[in-house]
């Protein structure tokens, strides 16, 4: 599966798919595994170069799915306060939530109609 994803075309497959979140890692060669002694192995220059493109094309897919949430209620439940005074939680469709701590319960399942200072990193994500 990864030869064939993994590769530097396969990125407008992602872009179209807009993924919530992507797990992304470079490979790196584990002597005595059946992948390192495959053949047509790129360079670490070439693995970390394909890893920068794909947390961009990442990112850019998380950014469209918050903003796509946006105005939508979701079920979410707050699990903690954070230094901050927030409590942070998930909702149904696993974004990470925020809100001022007097203004939520925790541990309990409540409607929340989503907006951008909601998500946690707004600033950064919504830039």
């Amino acid at each position: 599966m990864c030869r064939s994803f993994c590769r530097p075309e396969r990125g407008s497959d992602v872009r179209q798919t807009a993924f919530a979140n992507l797990h992304i890692f470079t490979y790196s060669r584990r002597p005595g595994t059946p992948a390192a002694e495959m053949p047509e192995q790129v360079s670490g220059d070439t693995a970390q170069r394909r890893y920068r493109q794909l947390k961009e094309i990442a990112c850019a897919s998380h950014r469209k799915f918050l903003l796509a949430n946006t105005g939508r209620t979701l079920p979410v439940i707050f699990e903690r306060i954070d230094w901050d005074g927030f409590a942070r939680g998930w909702s149904d469709n696993y974004i990470e939530i925020r809100r001022p701590a007097g203004d939520v319960p925790l541990d309990r399942i409540v409607p929340v109609r989503i907006s951008p200072e909601d998500f946690t990193g707004s600033q950064e994500i919504l830039s």
